[in-house]
């Protein structure tokens, strides 16, 4: 018994072209894919020393900018710094419930600075009136959801 062949369109070796195209465009994804993740991860640590000098010169409403941009890319040690930046800063850039949703992410996340994190809770617990402290919760809700990961 003959088989006969079945070719595609453009000959015998169709189908391979169309799976070697296929592959390169996977291989291109995945090449663009960890360059923008090493970018990512460049970026949030560039920001994050960016805040760090700001505020070692006293600057803390820059340092504020640039440590929250940080940390809402995911960057563990900048989300404590700024956890602290916020609440231990002078009052325009004090903000205790958005601290204390930061400590929570720290917490949530179980790196080496959770004792820090649980003692920051624990500071801003006793002096949050109640309406920072609802506050403190509805964020809390919202950045574990989107950051402690």
């Amino acid at each position: 018994m003959h088989k006969k062949r079945i070719y595609g369109p453009k000959g015998p070796f169709y189908h391979t072209a169309i799976f070697r195209e296929i592959m390169k465009s996977l291989l291109l994804a995945t090449f663009i894919v960890l360059l923008s993740s090493g970018a990512f991860a460049t970026e949030a640590t560039d920001l994050r020393a960016k805040g760090v000098q700001a505020a070692s010169n006293g600057n803390f409403i820059e340092a504020q900018k640039y440590l929250s941009q940080s940390a809402k890319l995911g960057y563990y040690t900048a989300q404590v710094e700024y956890a602290y930046l916020l609440e231990s800063s002078p009052d325009n850039v004090q903000n205790r419930p958005e601290s204390y949703a930061w400590f929570n992410v720290v917490v949530a996340r179980k790196g080496t600075d959770t004792e820090f994190a649980k003692e920051g809770l624990s500071r801003l617990s006793k002096a949050m009136s109640s309406s920072e402290t609802q506050k403190a919760k509805e964020l809390t809700k919202k950045y574990l959801e989107q950051y402690a990961k």
